[in-house]
């Protein structure tokens, strides 16, 4: 006979192992624990010795065993017949609304069933307390935040108060499908969205429409209300201002004319918003966190839609885990309830959760249970229940956490200005920087972030909150110190400082130049740096008033310097041309713009030699003598500037300037013929205004360059 020993092992082994693999998680973790604002904290995981942490949402059947009945109990015990409605409350009790046997049924959180409200036979409504009132075909159930639960079927909207009796809400919306808030006001699915308020008045959320036909509808904490269309296998959310979207799903109507409704093929597939597609959505239901929930009847699956509009599947999609979900549920743990045929299934989160919510800053792992980050808050000892979940059971641990200034921490954990880079790059320990801004930087900010935001910050004395933008700090030129303090708890502080060095202006411009003779031309303008001015023979000299943009700007007029608004020293004058120079040095001292200016004066008056006496005056130099009068009248005398034996000398230049000092007349090769002045600019070719005019003739004579200057009277 064989030894039976080693196959007795085996199987207690065996059984062992899977006694221990469905057992409930076991975790703790080490608390307490005390963090501070502004520091990382080391992660913080749990140990589990108990079952491994369900990697997936665990469906199990909550109430019902499938068979058609009336019959209270626990779990499996109990029997339902065609339940449709699911709600449940904010202590965890589920309620139903048992179509097929005409009853409300309440199972609480450990798996008991009772009928709480109506009676197993065919009935018109009939109000009264608990069961004493009937009910026709009740399909649709919901609970608002005090307690009350609401009913539809056949006839009415049915109320049961907190105590049990039953009366007739609302006699226009039977056999529609309901969804409560908080508040208890009443979302309604009947052709359009309706709203029902605790008052009795009824008001239009959304209309219906030819790609708008809502089923079902539920209704989130922030009042946003979800519909599903059945018949076009759409999932639809409309905004408290009433604005509707296509949320989620897709007709998939390739066989139709395009339009995005009719002739639906639906379809199962997760994805983003409109690219997914469901096969039928009935029931919805949103949690806390804005996560929706539906009951994807065709594709026998519940498939839950993020706030971003993401589409996946939750549970179901393979055969035998749901055979055809109508209604969907969901409690404060996130644990979802399904209508599935004749039962009621739970669908427990998978790996974990915890409440209340994490100070800001720190964050918790729903998939591995650690807890991490940088808290930015302080906050006083609080317990964080941590569940883990399998198909066991769950797992509860308690964390108590508590955020608290540390005494020593008095440093910035970020530095930031408004122009320039700091140097070197911000450093919590490095506590002195520099910082170089342009000239036209004439203030600056700094935000400072204190690593605990319960620490005083101040800058260059004034008190300003951890994270915000100081007020602007005027700059001057050159070095200006910017002083951040960080005080923790009064006693200990750390001074950081920024030198921030603003750069002298490069900017060398004038505002005006003014003369004491004559007439600038062109007109000043700051950047034209060219300037002519004629005055007459009896002006022996003249000053100049140099005008700067800025205050910081010096000025040299010919080597001399002269304060800004103030008038030059005089300038002796030659006769002709006299150059002046006006030099702007910027603040820098580097930059530079010179102004030049050009004063011509008129020549002294000529006196005629007795030799030159048959000349009339004209001024004979080389045989050249130069007509003083031009007069083109058309009389034949003195039409054109005449040049006595110009043409002996053909190589010449003839400029002509007027009392302003602006050449009109400029030519080389003058003749008095085809080339010779007859009162038009050949520059502008206007005709000049009568009035004396100097010239300059520059020629060859003998292999040498001669000039001859001296002035005419044009008149008509």
């Amino acid at each position: 006979m064989k030894n039976p020993l080693p196959v007795i092992i085996f199987l207690l082994m065996l059984t062992g192992f899977n006694n221990v693999f469905a057992q409930a998680p076991v975790i703790t973790y080490a608390s307490p624990q005390t963090y501070s604002p502004g520091t990382a904290i080391a992660p913080l995981s749990p140990v589990n010795t108990g079952g491994a942490v369900a990697t997936v949402p665990i469906v199990s059947t909550f109430a019902g065993n499938g068979n058609a009945g009336a019959v209270d109990g626990t779990g499996n015990a109990a029997e339902f017949n065609l339940p449709q409605g699911v709600a449940v409350d904010a202590a965890g009790n589920v309620y139903v609304a048992d179509q097929g046997n005409n009853l409300i049924r309440k199972i609480t959180p450990a798996g008991v069933v009772t009928t709480i409200a109506g009676a197993n036979i065919p009935s018109n409504d009939v109000n009264g307390q608990g069961t004493a009132a009937r009910f026709n075909s009740p399909g649709s159930i919901a609970v608002d935040g005090s307690g009350y639960i609401y009913v539809t079927d056949a006839e009415a909207i049915r109320e049961i108060i907190p105590g049990g009796y039953v009366a007739t809400l609302n006699a226009n919306f039977g056999s529609t499908q309901i969804s409560a808030d908080a508040a208890g006001n009443i979302y309604i699915a009947a052709g359009q969205v309706w709203k029902l308020n605790p008052f009795g008045v009824v008001s239009m959320v959304a209309p219906q429409n030819s790609c708008f036909n809502p089923f079902y509808v539920t209704v989130d904490a922030s009042g946003n209300v979800y519909a599903s269309d059945s018949s076009d296998d759409l999932i639809f959310k409309i905004t408290p201002a009433g604005v509707v979207t296509t949320f989620a799903g897709n007709c998939n109507n390739a066989v139709s004319s395009g339009t995005p409704c009719g002739n639906c093929q639906g379809g199962f597939k997760n994805g983003q918003g409109t690219s997914a597609f469901f096969q039928t959505p009935l029931g919805l239901a949103v949690d806390a966190s804005g996560n929706a929930y539906v009951a994807d009847f065709s594709n026998q699956a519940i498939r839950k839609i993020n706030p971003a509009g993401l589409v996946t599947t939750y549970a179901g999609g393979t055969a035998g885990i749901l055979s055809g979900p109508v209604n969907v549920a969901v409690d404060a743990a996130n644990n979802v309830y399904v209508v599935d045929g004749n039962t009621i299934k739970k669908i427990a989160p998978a790996a974990y959760t915890i409440s209340p919510a994490l100070p800001a800053g720190l964050i918790f792992d729903s998939t591995t249970g650690t807890i991490s980050g940088t808290p930015t808050v302080t906050s006083q000892a609080t317990d964080y229940t941590i569940k883990a979940y399998n198909a066991g059971g769950v797992g509860t641990a308690i964390v108590n956490i508590t955020v608290a200034p540390n005494a020593n921490n008095a440093n910035l954990k970020n530095l930031t200005i408004s122009s320039g880079t700091l140097n070197p790059a911000f450093a919590g320990a490095t506590t002195n920087y520099t910082a170089t801004v342009s000239n036209p930087t004439a203030s600056i900010t700094v935000t400072p972030t204190a690593s605990d935001p319960a620490a005083k910050v101040t800058v260059n004395g004034k008190t300003l909150v951890s994270g915000s933008l100081s007020a602007n700090l005027p700059l001057l030129v050159g070095p200006n110190i910017i002083t951040i303090v960080v005080t923790e708890n009064v006693t200990t502080s750390k001074t950081y400082t920024v030198n921030v060095t603003r750069l002298a202006s490069d900017y060398a411009y004038l505002a005006n130049l003014q003369l004491t003779s004559g007439k600038l031309n062109p007109a000043f303008a700051s950047t034209t740096l060219r300037y002519t001015a004629g005055v007459s023979r009896t002006t022996f000299s003249i000053a100049v008033t140099p005008i700067t943009v800025y205050a910081f700007e010096t000025v040299t007029v010919n080597g001399a310097e002269v304060p800004s608004g103030t008038v030059s020293p005089p300038v002796s004058l030659n006769n002709g041309v006299n150059n002046i120079s006006i030099v702007v040095t910027a603040q820098n001292g580097i930059n530079i713009k010179t102004y030049a200016l050009v004063v011509t004066k008129e020549p002294a008056a000529m006196t005629a030699d007795v030799k030159d006496a048959a000349n009339n005056g004209e001024f004979t130099i080389d045989e050249i003598t130069i007509h003083q009068a031009v007069s083109p009248n058309g009389d034949g005398v003195n039409d054109v500037l005449t040049i006595d034996n110009i043409a002996n000398y053909p190589d010449n230049s003839l400029t002509l300037i007027n009392m302003r000092g602006t050449a009109i007349y400029e030519i080389s090769g003058y003749d008095n013929l085809t080339r010779a002045f007859n009162g038009h600019s050949n520059i502008t070719g206007a005709l000049q205004e009568p009035g004396t005019y100097f010239y300059v003739l520059d020629y060859w004579a003998n292999g040498e360059l001669k000039r001859k200057t001296g002035y005419f009277l044009l008149k008509y």
